[in-house]
């Protein structure tokens, strides 16, 4: 499984109502809308706290990985590694990479 920045559209509430006013301006019905995601939560790398945001989430990752092994359900080098450590990685991977670009982005400032 690979970490997809494709996966979702981010973009303003008053752009989002907008593009909705757009639509059912075309006639196109509330069912065929974009649906609202409620429980997410963005974090631009120009933001000024971002880097160590980032990179604490990537090691609360590591530490969790870190658990599963001293828990003995995993034993590296020994046992296969799941599927869901694979992909436990990936995410600590992805999101330690995007720390490092927001950590390089001399651009920051406080969030909007």
């Amino acid at each position: 499984m690979t970490i997809d920045n494709h996966k979702y559209v981010v973009m303003k509430r008053y752009n989002w109502d907008l593009f909705l006013a757009g639509l059912e301006h075309l006639g196109v019905s509330e069912s065929q809308l974009p649906r609202l995601i409620d429980d997410a939560v963005i974090i631009r790398r120009q933001d000024v706290f971002a880097p160590p945001a980032l990179a604490a989430y990537a090691n609360a990752i590591q530490t969790a990985l870190a658990i599963h092994v001293d828990s003995g359900s995993y034993v590296p080098g020994v046992d296969e590694e799941p599927e869901s450590v694979k992909h436990l990685k990936e995410i600590a991977d992805y999101f330690h990479e995007q720390s490092e670009l927001a950590y390089a982005d001399s651009a920051r400032k406080i969030p909007d």
